[in-house]
C-alpha cells in the first residue's frame, strides 16, 4: 500500500498512523493514543478523517460534526478533537482532490469507507457512482445511453474524501456531480488466517478485561439510591463499614483450612472440640438437674429468665453447620490480625491470638491438643467479652458482616439466608460463655453448701455478655450493655421480621403451552415427568411382587381399602392392618406359600432334617430388596400425592404407632391419606404452631 511506502522523513507530521514505525509509536503522546480512536489526520491530504463516519471533515464543519452525529462520545474528548482539529492545516476540498490528482496514487485512504461502486468507460469520462442506477442516469443524460446498448460501465472499488453537504466540488468543468474516487483492487488481500489471530487476540483481550471487571464487583461502593439500598442494607450498614474493601479478599480469610497447611486444620479441628465440648456442657447441666440454667441460657432479658429452654436436639447437619461458623471465625481472626488491618482487637485478645500462633509454631504431629482447646476457648471468650464502647471495633460483629456476602453471586445476602448463620453464631456464644461461667471441672464441687448457686454464677457472667439492652447486673449498673451478643441478637430479630415482610421471585414458572417446568432455571418437561413417575411404579411393582411377595408372574394381591380406619386408636404397635384378626400370620403364610413355589427357594432357606434355617446371604438380599422398594415408595408418594410437603415432613411419615406418637399414613374413604405432623418451625423453637381453623359455619351449605 502507499501508506507503506511513503518516506517518513518527509512525511514526520503525520499524527495518525498511515505508516508504521517504532518511533512513531514512542513519539505519540498520550492525548493523541486517545483521539486516535477517534479521529485520523492525514498529512498527505491534509484531512481530518472520522473513524466512525469514514469520511473527513472541513475545519469549520468539526464542532458541528461530534457535536451532531457523535453525541455518545465524552463531552471532554469531544473538545480535545475541536481544539486538536483547531490547530490542523485542513485544506479545502478543491486543494484535496488537486492534491490527489498530483500524487495519482490508486491506493486507499487509510480510514475513508471503501464502498463497491461503478465506473464510466466513456473516453475522458471520470465519473463514479455508488449505485447503478446513479450511472444509468448519467449515461443517459451524458452519452445518450439507452437500454438496448446494454451495460456499459464496470464495477470499481471507490472512495469519497467528503460526506454529506461536501461532497459536491463545483470546480470539476469537465463533470457533474463529482463525488467519488477509483480505488485500484490490486492490492494484496490481507493473510486470513493472521486475521484470524488477531481476533482471536482481541477476543481474549476482552475475555481479560471481562475477568477484571468481575473482579471490580467485589469492591464494596457506597450506594445513596433509595431504590438499590434497601431498608435491610441500611439497617445492617455493610456498604459503609466495608467501603473501598475488595470483599473477595476479606470473604478469603473466612475460608476453610488450606490444603496442606497442618497448623490450620489443627485449629479448625480444635476449634470444633470446643465447641461441641461446650455444647455437651449444656447437656450436662440438664443431666445434674440444674434446669434453670437453660432457661437464663435462652433469655435475653437481663431479669428475667425465658419461659422456654435453650434448645438441646439439634440436627447433625445443623450443628456441624453452626459450628462451621465459629470454626471459621477463629481462622479469620488468626489470619486477619496479621493481613487485615481493618479487623481490630483490643490489647487482650491480640495477646491470645499470639500466644495462639506461637503455640502453632511450636507444635508437632505428637503434642497434646488439650493445650489448643484451651488456648482457643480463651481466646473465643475473649473475642466475646467485648464493649461496644471500646476503641477498636469488634471483630466477631465485622465478622458477621463478612459472612454477609456472598461471594458466589457477588451480592449482600438477604435476611432469608442470613438469619441461618446468625443464630449458628449465637448459639456458639451461649454455649461458649456458658462454659465460662461453670467450667466443667469445677462443677462437681458444687453443691447446696456452696456460696454461690450455679445459677447465680452464671448470671455473673450471662447478665454481663449475653444480653440485649440496658439494665441492671445483680443490683450493679453495667458498664458493658453493648456487646456483640446483642448486636447480632438485634440483627438477627430484625432479620426475622424482614424475611416475612419480603416478597421473594417465584423459583417456579410454566412455559406458555404449559407442557414445561421451570425450577431455578432448570427445565422440566412433563411427558417426561410422567414417564418417570410410570417407570416408578413398575419397578416398585416389580420389587414388591417378584422379590418380596415371590409372586413368579409378576401381579399384586388385590387389596380392599373399604374399610373402616379407626384413627382413635392409639395403641403402639397398631396401624389398619391389624384390625383384622390375626393378620400378621395370614401375611407370613401368603408369603412362605409363594416362596415354597419360588426359584428364590433355595437362596433364603435351607433345610436340615427337622429344621429350616434362613441363610444370611439370602436375607441380606432380601432386606436390600426391602429397602430399595420402601425408597421407591417414598418417592412415589411425593410426586403422585398432589402437594408434597418438605423432605423432612415426608420422610417422618410412619405406617405404625410407636411410643413417640401416632401414625401417618391412614385409609379414608377407600383411598390413602398420608398427614404429616413434623414442622420445621416447631423442629427448630420448640415451639407448638396451632393452626386456628375457627371461621363462620352461618354461611356453609
Amino acid at each position: 500500500m502507499f501508506n507503506e511506502l511513503v518516506n517518513f522523513t518527509y512525511y514526520s507530521n503525520l499524527v495518525e498512523v498511515n505508516f508504521f514505525s517504532p518511533l512513531h509509536r514512542i513519539q505519540d503522546s498520550v492525548q493523541h493514543c486517545t483521539m486516535n480512536q477517534y479521529i485520523i489526520y492525514n498529512a498527505i491530504y491534509h484531512v481530518l478523517i472520522c473513524r466512525q463516519c469514514g469520511c473527513s471533515i472541513p475545519q469549520d464543519w468539526i464542532m458541528r460534526h461530534f457535536r451532531q452525529y457523535h453525541k455518545t462520545i465524552p463531552l471532554e474528548v469531544r473538545q480535545e478533537i475541536i481544539n486538536y482539529g483547531s490547530g490542523l492545516d485542513l485544506w479545502q476540498p478543491i486543494d484535496v482532490h488537486k492534491q490527489w490528482e498530483i500524487m495519482n496514487i490508486k491506493s486507499s485512504v487509510e480510514g475513508l469507507t471503501i464502498l463497491s461502486g461503478f465506473q464510466c468507460q466513456e473516453a475522458g469520462c471520470i465519473k463514479y457512482t455508488h449505485v447503478e442506477k446513479s450511472m444509468k442516469i448519467h449515461y443517459r443524460t451524458s452519452h445518450a445511453w439507452t437500454a438496448k446498448d446494454g451495460v456499459k460501465w464496470r464495477k470499481q472499488r471507490i472512495q469519497s474524501f467528503f460526506g454529506g453537504p461536501h461532497v459536491r466540488y463545483d470546480y470539476f468543468w469537465n463533470t457533474s456531480n463529482f463525488r467519488y474516487f477509483a480505488v485500484e483492487g490490486n492490492e494484496e488481500p490481507q493473510n486470513v488466517q493472521w486475521l484470524d489471530v488477531l481476533w482471536d487476540a482481541k477476543v481474549l483481550e476482552a475475555e481479560e478485561q471481562e475477568k477484571v471487571h468481575n473482579t471490580t464487583l467485589n469492591y464494596v461502593k457506597d450506594s445513596q439510591s433509595l431504590v438499590t439500598k434497601t431498608p435491610w442494607l441500611r439497617h445492617t450498614r455493610w456498604e459503609e463499614t466495608f467501603m473501598g474493601k475488595d470483599m473477595s479478599i476479606l470473604v478469603k480469610l473466612t475460608e476453610g483450612p488450606r490444603r496442606h497447611d497442618h497448623q490450620e486444620r489443627r485449629v479448625w479441628d480444635a476449634t470444633a472440640r470446643v465447641i461441641r465440648a461446650c455444647f455437651n456442657g449444656v447437656m450436662n447441666c440438664q443431666e445434674r438437674g440444674w434446669t434453670l440454667i437453660p432457661f437464663w441460657l435462652r433469655s435475653v432479658d437481663r431479669n428475667k429468665e425465658d419461659t422456654k429452654p435453650f434448645r438441646m436436639f439439634i440436627a447433625p447437619a445443623t450443628l456441624y453447620r453452626y459450628v462451621s461458623y465459629w470454626q471459621q471465625y477463629i481462622l479469620f481472626s488468626l489470619r486477619a490480625m496479621i493481613a487485615e488491618e481493618s479487623v481490630q482487637f483490643n490489647a487482650r485478645q491480640r495477646e491470645a491470638l499470639l500466644e495462639l500462633n506461637l503455640l502453632l509454631n511450636e507444635i508437632n504431629e505428637t503434642t497434646d491438643d488439650t493445650e489448643i482447646d484451651k488456648k482457643i476457648l480463651q481466646l473465643s471468650i475473649l473475642l466475646i467479652q467485648h464493649s461496644d464502647y471500646a476503641k477498636e471495633r469488634s471483630s466477631l460483629i465485622y465478622f458477621t458482616g463478612v459472612l454477609g456476602y456472598n461471594i458466589e453471586w457477588k451480592q449482600w445476602r438477604q435476611p432469608s439466608e442470613y438469619t441461618t448463620i446468625l443464630a449458628g453464631i449465637q448459639f456458639c456464644i451461649r454455649v461458649i460463655m456458658l462454659d465460662s461461667a461453670l467450667p466443667k471441672d469445677i462443677r462437681d464441687e458444687i453443691n447446696e453448701s456452696s456460696p454461690e448457686n450455679p445459677v447465680q454464677m452464671f448470671r455473673k457472667v450471662r447478665d454481663q455478655w449475653l444480653v440485649d439492652g440496658e439494665g441492671i447486673i445483680l443490683s450493679v449498673i453495667s458498664n458493658n450493655s453493648g456487646t456483640p451478643f446483642g448486636y447480632i441478637h438485634r440483627l438477627l430479630n430484625y432479620g426475622m421480621i424482614a424475611k416475612k415482610n419480603m416478597t421473594t421471585r417465584s423459583r417456579i414458572r410454566w412455559s406458555a403451552d404449559k407442557s414445561t417446568l421451570y425450577f431455578d432455571g432448570r427445565a422440566l418437561k412433563m411427558n417426561e415427568w410422567k414417564e418417570f413417575a410410570n417407570e416408578l411404579i413398575s419397578s416398585a411393582e416389580e420389587i414388591l411382587s417378584q422379590r418380596l411377595l415371590f409372586l413368579e408372574d409378576g401381579s399384586l394381591p388385590e387389596v380392599d381399602l373399604n374399610v373402616v380406619d379407626d384413627p382413635s386408636n392409639h395403641e403402639a404397635g397398631h396401624y389398619f392392618v391389624l384390625d383384622e384378626a390375626d393378620a400378621w400370620k395370614k401375611g407370613w403364610r401368603a408369603v412362605i406359600k409363594n416362596l415354597r413355589k419360588s426359584e428364590h427357594l433355595e437362596k433364603v432357606v435351607e433345610v436340615h432334617g427337622d429344621e429350616i434355617e434362613f441363610l444370611k446371604a439370602g436375607v441380606d438380599e432380601y432386606e436390600a430388596d426391602d429397602t430399595k422398594f420402601r425408597e421407591l415408595l417414598a418417592i412415589i408418594m411425593m410426586i403422585t400425592c398432589g402437594l408434597s410437603g418438605r423432605g423432612s415432613e415426608m420422610t417422618s411419615l410412619q405406617y405404625i404407632n410407636t411410643m413417640e406418637g401416632d401414625r401417618s399414613i391412614y385409609i379414608e374413604d377407600g383411598q390413602m391419606m398420608f398427614i404429616t405432623e413434623y414442622h420445621k418451625s416447631m423442629a427448630l423453637t420448640d415451639e407448638v404452631k396451632v393452626c386456628n381453623c375457627l371461621r363462620d359455619m352461618s354461611n356453609m351449605r
